[in-house]
């Protein structure tokens, strides 16, 4: 209950410093509009490579939203992978002090969390994130805007 308490003080006094030196909220930049192209239904297709002699293949429906001030895709998978019902979650933005876009994944195959940075391609369309999951070995992930 202490620490309970001694939270909601602490919460209690940067509210009242916030409210003496009121900061401009930042506005999206042009790296967090890449992200909208991503938004949608998404008939989708991945491979997992924890195993690099074969790779499974996990067919689904990701939907995808920017969200929470035009700063981050939120993602959503449904799917089957290895005859078994794959759901995961993910959000991804861009980093302005790091200049790197960044993700996390989460699923319900694995206990652990994905963390990935990249960077997109000249076109915008491409961006290609590297990362460690569990194991913890390197991930490499390519998203691409497919036409519509």
């Amino acid at each position: 209950m202490k620490v309970f308490l001694c939270l909601l003080t602490s919460l209690g006094v940067l509210s009242a410093a916030g409210a003496q030196d009121p900061k401009e909220i930042p506005k999206p930049q042009k790296e967090h509009e890449v992200l909208r192209q991503f938004e949608g239904q998404w008939d989708a297709t991945s491979r997992n490579l924890m195993d690099p002699t074969k790779a499974e293949e996990c067919r689904g429906v990701e939907s995808a939203k920017v969200d929470f001030g035009g700063y981050w895709l939120v993602i959503d998978f449904k799917g089957e992978q290895a005859g078994k019902r794959f759901e995961g979650h993910g959000t991804m933005g861009y980093d302005p002090r790091r200049a790197k876009y960044v993700m996390n994944w989460i699923d319900r195959m694995s206990p652990y969390v994905m963390w990935a940075e990249g960077d997109a391609d000249s076109s915008g369309k491409v961006l290609t994130f590297s990362g460690e999951g569990c194991d913890p070995e390197v991930l490499e992930v390519a998203l691409i805007v497919p036409q519509r």
